[in-house]
């Protein structure tokens, strides 16, 4: 997949459109999730976003994920887009996603055009609920990464999440104990859980002609 402006064009407007949710996101869902909340559980679900940042290196569409350093209290050790809690401060839902992203990886939203949002989706784990914002830089940005809250940061090409060799079962370790899990296998990460079926929403999205 090559970065083109015809390309974003067409993910745009099909962001626009119908998008396929809950039936993408079962595709990669862990045993035994749900996809609601509890309706016995009277707690409201937390809001937070995601940041799926596109940019061109190497001629490819490329997208960057950070790994959740293994002292968090949700999600430890996990890999994921940018992102976090929504604060009664912010504007708005993309204004989270932007404002995480810089905290995290330093990027400017100044820098960053939003084309649009996924489906959102809830974690029944750890009862959030998460807001995909998907935007583009036109060139590979300057990454500054925050230790404090990112373990490690890679960019994986956006082809790869296309390729059916990397879609496996892997066992992980979960608070709850072993899980074997659907997972996108790359370059030896393990992707699962919400980033993976976020992926799989925005793949079944882009491969949708």
């Amino acid at each position: 997949m090559t970065f083109t402006i015809d390309f974003l064009l067409d993910l745009k407007q099909k962001l626009n459109g119908n998008l396929p949710g809950e039936k993408a996101h079962r595709l990669m869902l862990p045993p035994n999730r749900k996809l609601t909340p509890n309706s016995t559980n009277n707690t409201t679900p937390k809001i937070s976003a995601v940041l799926i940042l596109l940019f061109p290196l190497n001629d490819k569409i490329h997208l960057c994920f950070i790994k959740r350093p293994s002292t968090m209290r949700n999600h430890a050790g996990q890999i994921s887009f940018p992102g976090g809690k929504h604060d009664a401060t912010d504007p708005s839902i993309e204004y989270t996603a932007l404002r995480e992203a810089k905290e995290e990886v330093g990027i400017s939203p100044g820098d960053i055009q939003l084309i649009g949002q996924l489906s959102d989706l809830y974690i029944e784990v750890s009862n959030f609920l998460i807001y995909p914002i998907i935007g583009y830089i036109e060139h590979k940005p300057h990454f500054s990464v925050n230790e404090d809250e990112v373990s490690e940061f890679f960019t994986i090409p956006l082809a790869d999440f296309s390729d059916k060799d990397n879609l496996k079962m892997h066992t992980v370790n979960t608070v709850t104990g072993p899980l074997e899990v659907p997972c996108f296998n790359i370059n030896n990460e393990i992707i699962w859980g919400a980033t993976a079926m976020i992926m799989a929403e925005l793949i079944t999205i882009i491969s949708n002609n």
